[in-house]
């Protein structure tokens, strides 16, 4: 699973290495995106 999170971010990195910017969200968004939702998920599970 960590490998997998690893690639995802390195993806999210290099998209917004090319678009810096998508309708105002960056790789911070991005990120504190991903920590709600495997935040919500640990604490349902």
């Amino acid at each position: 699973m960590a490998l997998n999170n690893a690639i995802y971010f390195c993806l999210w990195l290099l998209f917004f290495d090319r678009f810096p910017s998508v309708r105002g969200w960056g790789v911070p968004e991005m990120l504190a995106l991903f920590g709600v939702a495997a935040g919500g998920f640990g604490l349902a599970v």
